[in-house]
């Protein structure tokens, strides 16, 4: 059956609609889980960071929208239960959702150490930083400075692990290069 373009166009407006009124109900009601979701921990945790993934969500919706909608609906189907299986796998405790996140689940703890103490600063900095720049002169300025030291100190150690990067087990690239090359020449 042909959808109306004027309703998809409506829908589509809304991140995770247009999905929902081509049938991808799977995807759809995904995408606008994510999208309304990212608003309400974002306004509830204080996080107004997170706002930038919103932009992101909506033109993905409203373009795959768009483009997807003149397939026929059995492929359409197929796409949102193949999109199904990939997200989840069994389920959400599945083999793929285990996978990876045993993969990067140090770069995940990372991040969640980064954003609960980023929380507790900001909390922190909006609660009490009148009261405690009255007693300490000159601590403003440095904490206004403290993000982009943090930035210049992060830049700093990913030149060092680039430069250090050249080496395995301390021995240099180049010469591994000529240990090769000169097995390369015995034969």
């Amino acid at each position: 059956m042909r959808k109306n373009s004027f309703f998809i166009f409506v829908c589509s407006c809304i991140p995770g609609a247009g999905e929902m009124y081509l049938n991808m109900m799977k995807k759809g009601i995904t995408i606008m889980c994510i999208f309304w979701g990212i608003i309400a921990v974002g306004g509830f945790l204080n996080l107004p960071f997170l706002m930038f993934l919103l932009p992101v969500i909506w033109f993905y919706s409203f373009f795959e929208t768009h483009n997807i909608k003149r397939l026929p609906e059995e492929q359409r189907l197929v796409m949102d239960h193949r999109f199904y299986q990939d997200l989840f796998g069994e389920g959400v405790t599945g083999a793929k959702a285990r996978s990876f996140l045993d993969r990067r689940h140090k770069y995940i703890g990372i991040g969640c150490i980064i954003l609960g103490v980023y929380m507790i600063l900001n909390n922190f900095y909006n609660a009490y930083w009148r009261i405690v720049a009255e007693y300490i002169p000159g601590l403003d300025e440095f904490i206004r400075f403290l993000p982009t030291l943090f930035v210049a100190v992060l830049i700093i150690l990913v030149g060092v692990h680039m430069l250090r990067g050249g080496k395995k087990d301390g021995v240099s690239k180049t010469e591994q290069k000529e240990d090769y090359t000169e097995f390369g020449s015995q034969q």
